[in-house]
C-alpha cells in the first residue's frame, strides 16, 4: 500500500490537487446542506412559516454551507483561497441545481441566479478568510 500512496503522491500536478481539493470542499458543501435544510424542516414542523420564505431561507442555509466548506479547505490548502472558493460554489450551486431538477421536476425560476451569485460569493469568501487564517503550530509540552 505504501508504494502505492507515494507513486500516487509523485503523480499529483497543481491542477490536480485542485480539482481535489475542490471536489473535497464541494461534497462537504452539500452534505453540511443536506444537513442544514433537514433541521430546517424539523424546525419548520413546529414553527409557522410562509411558503415563500422557504427559497430565502434554503439559499442562506447552502452559502453557509459553501463558506464553512471553502474556509476549511482553503484553510489546509493555503493558497489560491478566492479561486478554491468560487469553484467550490459554482459545483455546489450545479450540483444542488442537477438533485432539484431531478428530484422536484419543476422549471427554474428567477431564484436560480440569486442562488447562483449567492454560492458563489460565499464560497469566494470562505477561501479568503480560510487563507488569511494561518495555521497556529501547536505548542508541545515539555514533560515535568
Amino acid at each position: 500500500m505504501g508504494k502505492i500512496s507515494a507513486s500516487l503522491r509523485q503523480n499529483q500536478t497543481p491542477l490536480k490537487e485542485f480539482l481535489i481539493h475542490c471536489a473535497i470542499a464541494s461534497a462537504v458543501s452539500v452534505g453540511l446542506t443536506a444537513a442544514f435544510v433537514a433541521v430546517f424542516a424539523l424546525v419548520r414542523m413546529n414553527v409557522s412559516l410562509p411558503f415563500a420564505a422557504h427559497q430565502p431561507v434554503t439559499t442562506v442555509l447552502a452559502c453557509l454551507a459553501a463558506l464553512i466548506s471553502a474556509f476549511n479547505v482553503a484553510k489546509k490548502r493555503q493558497k489560491s483561497g478566492l479561486i478554491l472558493g468560487v469553484a467550490t460554489g459554482g459545483a455546489t450551486f450545479l450540483i444542488i441545481l442537477i438533485l432539484s431538477a431531478i428530484i422536484l421536476k419543476l422549471p427554474a425560476s428567477e431564484q436560480v441566479i440569486v442562488k447562483l451569485i449567492a454560492l458563489i460569493s460565499a464560497g469566494g469568501l470562505g477561501g479568503l478568510l480560510g487563507v488569511s487564517k494561518k495555521n497556529k503550530p501547536k505548542k508541545i509540552k515539555a514533560g515535568n
